[in-house]
């Protein structure tokens, strides 16, 4: 997906967030990881954070914030996905509700697996993408 957008905005700036849940003993409850984050200056350009699958919207909140940190702050973020849960767009417009931000998404399922994985979903991108987490 990444690529993708890098492909058509083939002149832009590209940062690059390797980020992954982190369960807790009961195996349901998770924390997310970010294993590394590189980022341009953001100051005043348009931000785009593609991810395939919008589950819970965590993810994308705390990298949001994580770029803003490192990158200063965009005029305006746009969010893509390819499949996005009701749950993940609800948690994500009330978290960024006072930011400059559009969300597009290619499909909205309307719930989440009792694990927070998008039912029927397109399985783990992750693991799909970059191999199984060791």
């Amino acid at each position: 997906f990444h690529q993708g957008f890098l492909n058509y905005f083939d002149r832009s700036g590209s940062a690059f967030i390797s980020a992954r849940r982190k369960y807790k003993e009961n195996h349901i409850d998770f924390e997310i990881r970010f294993d590394s984050i590189y980022t341009p200056s953001l100051e005043g350009k348009q931000l785009l954070l593609v991810d395939p699958m919008l589950a819970t919207g965590a993810s994308i909140v705390v990298a949001y914030h994580e770029l803003l940190k490192q990158g200063g702050r965009p005029a305006h973020t746009h969010i893509a996905a390819i499949v996005s849960s009701r749950q993940g767009i609800e948690r994500l417009t009330e978290a960024l509700k006072d930011e400059p931000v559009t969300v597009w998404t290619g499909a909205l399922d309307e719930h989440l697996t009792e694990s927070c994985y998008i039912d029927p979903g397109i399985g783990d991108a992750g693991d799909l993408a970059f191999g199984e987490k060791l």
